[in-house]
């Protein structure tokens, strides 16, 4: 399971229950892969037309692209 999978069907999880103490740990560990995520540096840039460059270009210019490791 990927760190999206695990957010996504933690939070869902935590809807559902009524145990206070499980809920909040269900939303811990989401948030903990939220942030995991958050703090990724970009992998490279794409430009307005769709072209890729590397990450050695102006990132205020151009949109992130981040490479998520997804394990099978």
């Amino acid at each position: 399971m990927n760190k999206i999978d695990l957010i996504i069907e933690n939070i869902m999880y935590a809807k559902l229950i009524k145990e206070g103490a499980h809920q909040d740990e269900l939303l811990e560990e989401a948030l903990s892969a939220a942030r995991e995520l958050k703090a990724l540096k970009p992998s490279g840039y794409m430009d307005k037309k769709g072209l890729v460059f590397n990450d050695t270009t102006h990132p205020y210019l151009y949109t992130p692209l981040y490479s998520l490791e997804v394990k099978k």
